[in-house]
């Protein structure tokens, strides 16, 4: 996979996953501004007054924004519908090779922790893993809250029934997750996870999200099977599904392929967003992992470290020649 799915490591969480952090001025001098001063009045250095962050925790962008088409011609955008790897109707596009996924064959660095695999280890799938419930249950978990007096006063009371939406309906939550069209016969690649039988509001299995497997999962390597001129990361990003199906968790499946597809009309409010507003399209995170470390930059531009009380960080904060297993 090219070097423009660097982001695109999704994890399909349950339930809606974009929080607004923050709204703030930015300032020319924040000391000096009057906190009684109303914000649009604020003095600024450029016309910007606000500045929204919105998180969506577990999701990459081609995962929300595969199929996004820019309102305004002028505009660019590079996701799977411009690159050719996926259609408008979220078939197969004519590049769909460039995302493919491939399993591993034998075991690459003598069995040992690896961080890229050559052709030799791996083997393209015929079929994806067939995405999991991964736990993922028959009825919203948040269903409680519509009986609550009031519901939630995060909503207004016209939407209070959302909380009751979203449960698979089946009697399963483990095993492939059939509400998906096709689900035991995907492509090797990305698959629109939305259709008849799967709403873009449903709760969908997770999958992992943990450094070390990010690591395997973006396949990096400085050699020729890896390094082009179409892709000068060296990063091929098509060990996805492989690395979630391999190595101790079994229900981590295809599922971190899926995408959304706006085309059909699916995450509506983002779309309105992106139409009105500048996006950073293809940024997913400021670092591999979890939710943690990842975090941390949004509320503070550096992660958490460790010092001696009032003085400066410790110089060493990392294990020594760490070598996982």
């Amino acid at each position: 996979m090219h070097s423009h799915l660097t982001s695109w490591r999704t994890r399909i969480t349950a339930g809606a996953s974009a929080a607004v952090l923050s709204a703030f001025a930015l300032t020319a001098s924040v000391q000096a501004a009057d906190p009684n001063t109303p914000v649009d009045a604020i003095r600024t250095a450029t016309p910007i007054k606000h500045v929204i962050i919105i998180v969506g925790e577990n999701r990459s962008f081609d995962h929300l924004f595969a199929t996004y088409v820019p309102r305004h011609a002028e505009e660019g955008i590079r996701n799977l519908l411009s690159e050719g790897i996926v259609n408008a109707d979220g078939t197969p596009g004519h590049h769909f090779a460039r995302a493919h996924q491939y399993q591993i064959s034998s075991a690459p660095n003598g069995g040992k922790f690896f961080s890229s695999a050559g052709l030799a280890n791996k083997t393209l799938y015929g079929t994806l893993p067939p995405p999991d419930l991964n736990g993922v249950g028959a009825v919203s978990p948040y269903v409680g809250i519509v009986s609550l007096p009031g519901g939630d006063p995060g909503l207004p009371p016209e939407d209070q029934s959302l909380f009751g939406t979203g449960g698979t309906g089946l009697s399963s939550t483990l095993g492939p997750d059939m509400r998906i069209t096709n689900v035991n016969a995907l492509p090797p690649g990305p698959f629109q996870l939305t259709g008849p039988d799967m709403p873009f509001d449903a709760f969908t299995g997770d999958t992992i999200h943990q450094y070390f497997q990010m690591v395997q999962q973006m396949d990096c390597a400085m050699d020729a099977e890896h390094v082009s001129r179409s892709n000068p990361t060296g990063c091929l990003h098509d060990l996805q599904s492989a690395v979630t199906t391999t190595y101790s968790t079994p229900h981590d499946t295809g599922q971190t392929m899926a995408f959304f597809n706006m085309q059909s009309g699916d995450a509506p409010l983002l779309k309105s967003l992106a139409d009105q507003y500048t996006m950073t399209d293809n940024y997913h995170q400021p670092v591999m992992g979890g939710t943690g470390p990842d975090s941390q930059p949004l509320g503070f531009a550096d992660q958490v470290f460790f010092s001696r009380r009032h003085q400066q960080p410790l110089q060493r904060q990392l294990l020594q020649h760490l070598q996982p297993v």
